[in-house]
């Protein structure tokens, strides 16, 4: 798939991996729609580094907000090639869930990329694109107690991908990429990033760089989708 000069939408794009992601996209040739919520001096420095970008604000739990924000994109920049839903939250929810921490954690892991598709759906079908949705390694595992909401709501996301290659295909490809241990947690102790490191076979932590790699590979693809690569050393065959 040709990427030079065609229109990217990368959401989370200011920070982290989705910032990674976008620069990544950006080296390719592309034209890179940076989206944030609430970030807007690092959305704004992100598409100055790419140069060939710019900056987005939305609110991804709002339907009205996403229809807007593809709306925008498309007039500034064109129809989407490529539409990455990396936009995540990663906030504890113990048993017993609260309503909040599981209505959040689904209207950003799994509502927020469908109706992002949804809205762009007429363009892509149009560039014959793809939709990269950043799941995580734990979705076939979901292993984490003190995270269930996520766990759940990540697995859905990957249920979602491989629907949505079925729906769409022939036109639209979807594909995810699943990280593994990738950018450990701020709030984690040298011991627990030690003990974290052992599980990987590879030994050691993955790069944002390692994730954007894995996104910029598959959107470059022409016979992919349905399918979610585990971007995580190996962690997931053990």
């Amino acid at each position: 798939m040709e990427l030079r000069g065609k229109t990217a939408l990368v959401t989370g794009g200011a920070k982290r991996i989705g910032r990674c992601i976008a620069l990544a996209l950006g080296a390719e040739g592309m034209r890179v729609a940076v989206h944030h919520r609430s970030s807007p001096e690092e959305a704004a420095a992100t598409a100055r580094e790419i140069g060939d970008a710019l900056p987005f604000q939305a609110d991804l739990t709002d339907a009205a907000d996403i229809e807007r924000l593809v709306g925008e994109v498309t007039s500034s920049l064109g129809d989407l090639r490529v539409l990455i839903n990396s936009a995540s939250i990663f906030e504890p929810s113990p048993w017993p869930l609260t309503d909040e921490a599981w209505e959040r954690n689904v209207a950003i892991h799994m509502t927020a990329p469908m109706r992002l598709i949804r809205a762009a759906a007429p363009g892509l079908q149009r560039e014959r694109g793809v939709v990269v949705n950043i799941i995580d390694a734990v979705w076939s595992r979901p292993s984490w107690p003190r995270h269930t909401a996520y766990c759940v709501s990540k697995a859905g996301l990957a249920a979602l991908t491989q629907s949505l290659a079925r729906a769409l295909a022939p036109e639209i490809r979807v594909v995810g990429v699943a990280p593994g241990a990738v950018l450990p947690p701020d709030d984690y102790s040298g011991s627990q990033r030690d003990a974290a490191v052992r599980r990987v076979p590879l030994v050691r932590w993955g790069t944002p760089d390692d994730v954007a790699q894995a996104v910029v590979a598959l959107a470059r693809s022409d016979y992919i989708t349905g399918q979610i690569l585990a971007v995580d050393g190996g962690q997931s065959i053990c």
